[in-house]
C-alpha cells in the first residue's frame, strides 16, 4: 500500500498511533485537564515526540527482528547468509526510517488537523494518492524529479529506485520532511484552542 517494502498493515498502525498520540485528547476533551497539570505546552509536545519515537523504533525493531527469525526458520538457516549483503542491510535501515517517518506523519497530522478521521484519512491518501499525482507532474517538469518527493525518495534508501537522491540523503529528506510538518504540529498546537 505505501511502500512494496513495508507491510502495508504495520505502516497503517505506525502512523494511526501516530495521529491518535495527538488527536484523541481533542476528540474526547482530555486536554484541559491534561493542561492543568501540565500547561507548559512545550514539554507535552516533546514529551509526546520523544515517547513515540521510542515507541516508534522499538515496534519497527521489534518488527525487523521477527522477520529475520520467521526467515531463518522457514530457510532453515539459509537466509543468513544474506545478512551480510549491503543492499539488505541498507534495505533494513530503510525499514526503520520508514517506519520512524511513517509515525512521525501520522503524528504531525494528528497535531495539525483537529478530526481524527481526517487525519487518518489524510495519513493514508497523501502517499497513495497526492504524492503520486504530484510526481506525474513534476515528472514531466524534469527526469527523474519526481523521486526527490518524501515518499518517492524513500526507493532510493532501500535500493529500489535509481536516479533519485543518495540513500543518506534521502534519509534526511524524508526525516526532515516529517520534522517540519512536526515543527508545524507543534506550532498549531502551541495556538490551538482548547
Amino acid at each position: 500500500m505505501l511502500n512494496p517494502g513495508q507491510p502495508a498493515p504495520l505502516a497503517v498502525l505506525l502512523g494511526t498511533l501516530g495521529v491518535l498520540a495527538w488527536g484523541h485528547d481533542h476528540r474526547y476533551g482530555t486536554i484541559r485537564p491534561l493542561l492543568m497539570v501540565l500547561p507548559d505546552r512545550r514539554i507535552l509536545a516533546v514529551a509526546r515526540t520523544v515517547v513515540m519515537t521510542g515507541y516508534l523504533l522499538t515496534v519497527v525493531l521489534l518488527a525487523e527482528a521477527l522477520a529475520w527469525l520467521t526467515g531463518l526458520l522457514a530457510t532453515g538457516g539459509d537466509l543468513a547468509e544474506f545478512a551480510s549483503d549491503g543492499l539488505v542491510q541498507r534495505a533494513g535501515l530503510g525499514l526503520v526510517v520508514l517506519g520512524l517517518g511513517l509515525g512521525w506523519f501520522g503524528l504531525a497530522l494528528g497535531a495539525l488537523l483537529p478530526s481524527l478521521p481526517a487525519a487518518i484519512g489524510a495519513y493514508v491518501i497523501y502517499p497513495v494518492v497526492v504524492e503520486p499525482l504530484v510526481a506525474l507532474i513534476v515528472g514531466q517538469i524534469h527526469e527523474n524529479a519526481q523521486l526527490w518527493l518524501p515518499f518517492a525518495s524513500f526507493g532510493a534508501l532501500v535500493g529500489v529506485d535509481a536516479g533519485g537522491p543518495p540513500p543518506a540523503v534521502a534519509a534526511v529528506l524524508f526525516l526532515g520532511v516529517m520534522v517540519v510538518l512536526n515543527l508545524a504540529g507543534v506550532i498549531r498546537f502551541r495556538t490551538r484552542d482548547v
